[in-house]
């Protein structure tokens, strides 16, 4: 028998094998198969949720939350001189949420937002670069696991008597956030918020030695950058 016949009938037998065979249950079960996979798919997008949501309860003190969404409603709110949404968040429009925030009233920003994770830094004007042991702080800072709901609030404290102060604070603040977005790609422009805030600085604000100017950095506590991971 020739190859080429061999070859024709046994491409013969296998249809009439295949034509005497019931493919149904077969292609039921592959059918129940995907359905199966398609709810376990949908029960893990609702765990994923659930943890999502857990996280952002236990990970963000209601006050703080309720400051980040006044101060995000304030800053995106269109003016008859601003129709589209500012860039920048002020101390104009900061200020009223934080004294409402602040569990004393007081105003006192770092009292109650240092119990996030946060680090500060202190820059001389005109500068391009933070010393060291900063920057390596801040790669720490950055190279922790993202939440879905993780934020980073970069604050400038403008120097007072500047008539440039929030133009220069706004330059070391996008020096902090470009080193952030450097470190990780998962933090991008959405995930960072910068406000320029003249808010109360000082050793009695300050409890923390390492968020206090060290060595080679200067000590106008005006001149400070501080960056807060918020889970929220």
């Amino acid at each position: 028998m020739s190859q080429k016949l061999w070859r024709g009938l046994s491409w013969a037998t296998l249809l009439a094998f295949t034509a005497c065979v019931d493919l149904r249950p077969i292609t039921q079960e592959l059918a129940a198969l995907r359905a199966q996979i398609e709810q376990q798919n949908k029960r893990f997008e609702t765990v994923e949720q659930d943890m999502q949501d857990g996280f952002r309860i236990a990970l963000c003190r209601p006050e703080i939350r309720q400051l980040l969404d006044d101060v995000r409603a304030e800053c995106t709110k269109p003016t008859p001189n601003q129709p589209t949404a500012t860039a920048m968040c002020e101390t104009k429009q900061i200020h009223p949420a934080v004294i409402s925030a602040d569990p004393e009233h007081k105003g006192r920003f770092l009292k109650f937002m240092s119990m996030l994770r946060h680090e500060a830094f202190y820059m001389k004007r005109g500068a391009s670069e933070i010393i060291k042991f900063r920057r390596e702080r801040l790669e720490r800072l950055a190279g922790q696991p993202v939440l879905k709901n993780t934020t980073f609030l970069v604050v400038a404290h403008p120097a007072p008597g500047d008539p440039e102060r929030n133009v220069e604070a706004m330059k070391r603040a996008k020096i902090i956030a470009d080193k952030l977005k450097q470190k990780n790609s998962d933090i991008d422009d959405q995930r960072i918020t910068i406000w320029i805030y003249e808010f109360p600085v000082g050793r009695a604000e300050i409890d923390s030695i390492t968020d206090r100017p060290g060595p080679g950095e200067p000590a106008d506590f005006n001149m400070s950058v501080w960056v807060f991971r918020a889970d929220c």
